[in-house]
């Protein structure tokens, strides 16, 4: 693990490619608005897929504490349409 990555301290600005390749920095994202960071495998394991989908539930909760959510994971590639639609109908 990093030695930067402590308690207290400010998160590493990361620059990643968003879901449509366009490169997005944490620090944009952020604002002036608190922020959790959540690191996932990706859509394809069970677990974290249901992990994604209750935060979804939970995000006008977040909403209201002016906090972002933003989710860096390991997908490669955008969801086919029918998986978007699927887990769309899920909520």
């Amino acid at each position: 693990m990093r030695q930067d990555i402590v308690a207290g301290a400010n998160f590493p600005d990361y620059v990643l490619p968003d879901h449509t390749k366009t490169p997005r920095r944490l620090s944009d994202l952020q604002g002036d608005q608190l922020m959790i960071v959540m690191l996932t495998r990706g859509f394809f394991c069970p677990k974290d897929r249901q992990q994604m989908l209750e935060l979804v539930r939970f995000h006008s909760q977040l909403v209201v504490g002016y906090t972002q959510l933003v989710t860096i994971t390991t997908d490669d590639q955008q969801l086919p349409p029918a998986d978007l639609r699927a887990l769309a109908l899920s909520l």
